[in-house]
């Protein structure tokens, strides 16, 4: 089903790393044939389909008609600089306060509205890790800038809570149980990530879900931690995904290239390459594939996960120096893109030549992708390249990723304005791009100032949450026609689908002042008319409690800007 394809990126992310063989080939053919029958339906069923595209595209080239705070020369002035280090101080200091638990992000926080005490950490704990390795790599950035010792603190600790999570199910001095099953002891998992972990009993995780010990994936572990030498016991949530490691390997990346490998934090650096290796060993050694501490299949590499694996191994040989990961790293690279010299031309024709047939997919349909693609994570579709880009010797090898960068990423996501994704893509690319700079600026100036979500980004914003859905001068006719077009025409074709139309709306994006959408930017459809939710679901003191995000992509996208020096 389409819809079911079309409802995350992933089958994107499928299409650009497909296997090079013949018959791998044509899953691709079939992949790329559904988004263009989708495309042709709706260009046979709404007959003014490219009138009412060519109306969007123009009006979105014209000023937006309300004040979002999107002004780069506002941004990039000396008073504008100022503002940005001055936000990004306090990002740091409220997910210090509120969101760091154990040396790993919590999500979500609902605070008292006056001062701004956790009340309740609500469901969302398991995207720990993902949360934990951006903030690890924005404080590592931070410290390249400033190289202050307490910013070196600040390293070591997300260092210590990204190590227990790549360790907890190895249970490095204790035990793990299933909660299930009577607390029988189960067998450790040397080199399997987790999604995150709790100390048990703590009751401002009374309310997280995901937590509940009747989770098929939450398992226990009695013992010590990294940090935590008393021995405790921890709710652990298990089934963790490629997302996860994503975040986790970048920033252990960020954090090998910014710091002096003789000098910095040496034994705990040591410490999470020995558990680096061991992950990637036992990944490799069962085929790529990832399984549970119930011995579930998580997750499979290559080809589908092509990219992702390339860098955790290429993060893994540069971290950890050992000659086994290397050589499993070049005999990947070797079977997808390499062998003789006529294998080799074949091999990367055929990646490029996919690649290619997407960007010209893309730029016939991208609204209509966007639309449907809705609130992915796009960071996620940038992080794998990190490593990749910045890692990478061999010249001709590298220039497959930067091919993959410019032309299957870019086309998807270079005008969402991401800051993490322009960052990487001047990195990649080596362009000087000051209108992609003063672009990132501009959205960075955007981000509202603590308690965030719920400041004032911009003149009149008084409410926390902005809703713009009834600007009739705001909104994309061509998102509201397709809407009802999916509604009166194509939903009877695609039985018990929702209507993938249904985020973004606006011809403006608004950008994370006016509309901000949970703790990261990049998640969301610019697009959205409406901001994220801002009440909890408490009521303390007669009021009800506010919904605070951390925010480290703020930290991210500042800190990165500023370490190499785009800002």
């Amino acid at each position: 089903m389409f819809a079911k394809r079309t409802s995350r990126l992933s089958f994107l992310v499928a299409v650009a790393t497909v296997p090079l063989s013949t018959a791998q080939a044509g899953g691709f053919t079939e992949r790329l044939g559904d988004v263009w029958k989708l495309a042709k339906k709706v260009v046979d069923v709404v007959g003014d389909y490219p009138t009412l595209r060519a109306t969007v595209r123009t009006k979105r080239a014209q000023p937006c008609p309300i004040d979002t705070g999107f002004d780069p020369a506002a941004a990039l002035t000396d008073a504008g600089k100022a503002a940005l280090l001055a936000k990004a101080g306090a990002y740091e200091d409220a997910l210090a306060a509120r969101h760091f638990v154990q040396n790993i992000v919590v999500s979500r926080a609902e605070i008292h509205p006056d001062t701004k005490a956790v009340q309740l950490y609500p469901s969302s704990i398991g995207d720990a890790s993902y949360h934990s390795g951006q903030l690890l790599a924005a404080r590592a950035f931070r410290y390249g800038v400033t190289g202050k010792p307490t910013d070196l603190d600040l390293v070591q600790n997300s260092l210590i809570g990204v190590y227990n999570l790549l360790t907890i199910a190895s249970a490095p001095s204790g035990k793990i149980t299933n909660p299930r099953a009577g607390d029988g002891k189960m067998a450790a998992v040397p080199g399997l990530p987790v999604r995150a972990f709790v100390e048990e009993g703590n009751p401002l995780f009374a309310g997280a879900t995901d937590l509940d010990v009747k989770n098929p994936d939450v398992y226990r572990y009695t013992g010590t931690l990294k940090g935590a030498p008393t021995s405790r016991r921890y709710l652990v949530k298990a089934n963790v995904s490629r997302d996860q490691i994503n975040g986790l390997l970048f920033g252990i990346a960020a954090a090998h290239e910014v710091l002096n490998p003789k000098k910095e934090l040496v034994d705990v650096r040591r410490d999470v390459a020995r558990a680096v290796t061991t992950f990637i060993r036992n990944y490799v050694k069962r085929g790529y594939r990832l399984f549970d501490l119930d011995s579930r299949l998580l997750m499979e590499g290559p080809p589908a996960d092509l990219i992702p694996t390339l860098s955790w191994l290429k993060t893994a040989a540069i971290v950890t120096n050992e000659s086994d990961i290397k050589k499993a790293y070049d005999k990947l690279v070797k079977d997808y893109f390499g062998g003789s010299t006529i294998e080799k031309l074949f091999k990367q024709a055929i990646f490029k030549g996919l690649q290619d047939l997407v960007q010209s997919l893309v730029g016939d349909h991208i609204e209509l992708l966007q639309m449907v693609l809705r609130d992915f994570n796009y960071n996620l579709l940038v992080l794998p390249l990190y490593a990749l880009l910045r890692f990478e010797k061999n010249a001709e090898t590298r220039d497959v990723y930067k091919h993959y960068l410019k032309h299957t990423i870019k086309p998807l996501v270079g005008n969402l304005r991401i800051p993490f994704f322009d960052a990487v893509y001047l990195l990649g690319t080596g362009e000087k791009d000051n209108a992609r700079v003063r672009r990132a600026a501009g959205v960075l100036r955007q981000f509202r100032n603590p308690p965030f979500p719920f400041g004032n980004p911009a003149p009149g914003a008084t409410t926390p949450v902005t809703d713009f859905s009834t600007r009739k001068d705001l909104r994309d006719p061509l998102f509201d026609h397709l809407s009802e077009v999916w509604e009166t025409h194509l939903k009877k074709d695609f039985p018990g689908e929702n209507n993938p139309i249904r985020y973004g709306g606006g011809i403006w994006p608004l950008g994370p002042g006016l509309a901000p959408r949970d703790n990261n930017i990049e998640r969301a459809n610019p697009y959205r008319v409406t901001g994220e939710k801002a009440s909890g679901s408490m009521t303390v003191d007669g009021k009800k409690t506010l919904l605070e995000y951390p925010g480290e992509d703020y930290l991210l996208n500042y800190w990165i800007a500023r370490y190499h020096k785009f800002l």
